[in-house]
């Protein structure tokens, strides 16, 4: 099958497919508007050529092409995904989903394991691409892997500048991707959420010295949690209750200066899990597993640049 992808200057821009007739389905409703010539059947969409071009390229080497060219980006996934459902090319569209699961996944073990994906310095995704993944996943039916991925996209969405969650994020090929006014109404509630979740973990990790202290004769662990507890509570006023910051202040607990016993260490990490853990249950309560909210059937439709 040949498929030739041209660019049309118009507002918007449109692409031009060219379809060999026989590997086309002509009785199909996206070809009531295609037009016949010499060369076959020529049809004119307005998706993107980013997107085309992944899409493409899938169709003729497989998810193999992105890993011999650059490390699988969130991004180019999105892109094919998103023409994948359009077209109903329910085979792509299924692998799509199973990488992009790596981004949003579905346990807290795997949130963990896939941490490095999310970092500041990570080319595969950019926190702005949360806006971008609610948008797609909503577009999905909600009780198959869109759904379950959704309180991930959520959280990261979460994560964002008031303004940016307002105003939108660009997709790669300069579309603006705004979220619907029931999931802007979701996002501002979690924020607020996390941030009292954020300051609850702080409170539950240093609630007092654990059973089986071995804090000897010349050093105190309730003296030094009481000293951490305090040095810590104001930094503990943020919403990203599953990111690295309260295990970080663990890892510093044995040092000099809170001098905080091995035991103990060990026991708030098992708080600190155990927090994680109910915050992440939470998450993945009521709609945020993928029910719609009321009257927001359809995700905000994207603003051409």
């Amino acid at each position: 099958m040949t498929v030739i992808v041209e660019r049309k200057r118009s507002r918007p821009p449109t692409q031009v497919l060219r379809l060999e007739e026989l590997y086309v389905d002509i009785e199909d409703p996206m070809m009531k508007d295609a037009r016949r010539d010499e060369n076959g059947l020529e049809l004119h969409v307005t998706d993107s050529a980013h997107d085309f071009k992944h899409l493409l390229h899938i169709l003729y080497d497989g998810f193999e092409y992105m890993k011999s060219v650059k490390p699988m980006e969130f991004c180019d996934l999105a892109s094919a995904a998103r023409l994948a459902h359009k077209y109903s090319i329910f085979s792509i569209l299924n692998q799509c989903l199973e990488h992009l699961e790596a981004f949003f996944p579905s346990t807290i073990d795997d949130w963990d394991k896939h941490e490095s994906l999310r970092a500041p310095s990570s080319r595969s995704f950019s926190p702005q691409n949360a806006i971008e993944a609610v948008i797609l996943l909503r577009s999905l039916p909600p009780t198959g892997p869109a759904g379950a991925m959704l309180p991930a996209a959520y959280y990261l969405a979460a994560q964002l500048p008031s303004i940016v969650i307002s105003t939108g994020a660009r997709r790669v090929d300069g579309t603006l991707e705004t979220l619907a006014q029931p999931d802007l109404d979701h996002v501002y509630a979690l924020q607020k959420e996390l941030v009292v979740d954020a300051v609850d973990a702080h409170s539950a990790v240093y609630k007092g010295v654990p059973e089986g202290c071995k804090a000897g004769l010349f050093r105190s662990c309730r003296a030094g949690l009481e000293r951490a507890e305090k040095d810590f509570r104001r930094a503990a006023v943020h919403g990203d209750p599953l990111g690295d910051a309260l295990r970080l202040e663990i890892v510093g607990l044995a040092g000099d200066k809170y001098r905080v016993c091995g035991p103990c260490i060990a026991a708030l990490w098992k708080r600190e899990g155990e927090s994680r853990k109910k915050i992440w249950d939470k998450l993945h309560e009521g709609p945020r597993r993928g029910e719609q909210p009321a009257d927001s059937g359809k995700a905000a439709g994207g603003k051409a640049k």
